[in-house]
């Protein structure tokens, strides 16, 4: 790739994805989600230096053999890594799901540090700042083969004041500032330090990432947040069922 340098804006740096988390016995350097996954860990380094990464396209459609897990992981993966973002799947084939799916890893953070590249070949955490207001969302991975329980603890990332937990996957605030969450095999999840200081309260239930509907004068007590977006005073519930 290095010959590359300085002539073009984006470069893919791994195989393509594939409907399938592997094909036995191929090699490293053949399509599968499992291999665009290490490439897109292991050379993250390059995103922003070189060019801006590309990490070949999201399947979001659920009509391949990809599982639920394995596309959101995906999808997780290119929001916070901060690459290229783009998907082939045919429009008819993507439910419901599958398009909030990929609406949501829109727009990605700029540059995600990925944590213990030292050490592993499928480092499975991701630090980065938001785009909407530049606070910290950690993504956490499981490449196992079998179920694995993930630690998330608020007070190593250090936000003044009070705070919640936005739960990226699903939208909704998380009880307290440390989480257990037991993931399937090659399954994400994915939390935002949201300082309730600050007027942006709303924007990680639109992004995984969080960040693009900025609120203001937002407010967070009990167990609602009233916020003017747009000019217009709305009250959100929260963890209602």
């Amino acid at each position: 790739m290095a010959p590359s340098v300085g002539l073009f804006d984006a470069m893919r740096i791994g195989p393509d994805t594939d409907p399938t988390w592997e094909t036995p016995g191929e090699s490293g350097s053949q399509p599968g989600l499992k291999n665009a996954v290490r490439n897109t860990l292991n050379r993250n380094f390059l995103h922003r230096r070189w060019w801006l990464n590309d990490p070949d396209c999201q399947l979001v459609r659920d009509t391949s053999d990809l599982t639920a897990s394995e596309r959101e992981a995906f999808a997780v993966l290119v929001a916070v890594s901060g690459g290229v973002n783009m998907f082939s799947d045919r429009l008819a084939e993507i439910d419901t799901a599958g398009r909030r799916l990929l609406q949501r890893s829109i727009p990605p953070a700029s540059g995600g540090e990925v944590v213990g590249l030292d050490g592993e070949r499928f480092p499975s955490r991701i630090v980065c700042d938001r785009p909407g207001d530049g606070a910290t969302t950690v993504a956490l991975f499981n490449w196992q083969n079998k179920r694995s329980t993930v630690r998330f603890d608020a007070h190593e990332y250090g936000q003044e004041g009070d705070r919640v937990i936005w739960d990226g996957l699903s939208g909704e605030v998380v009880d307290g500032q440390v989480v257990e969450r037991e993931l399937a095999p090659h399954g994400a999840a994915v939390f935002a330090v949201v300082s309730t200081d600050t007027g942006d309260l709303l924007g990680d239930a639109a992004t995984l990432t969080g960040g693009s509907d900025r609120a203001s004068e937002a407010t967070l007590r009990d167990g609602t947040i009233d916020a003017t977006v747009g000019g217009e005073a709305l009250t959100f519930a929260l963890n209602s069922e």
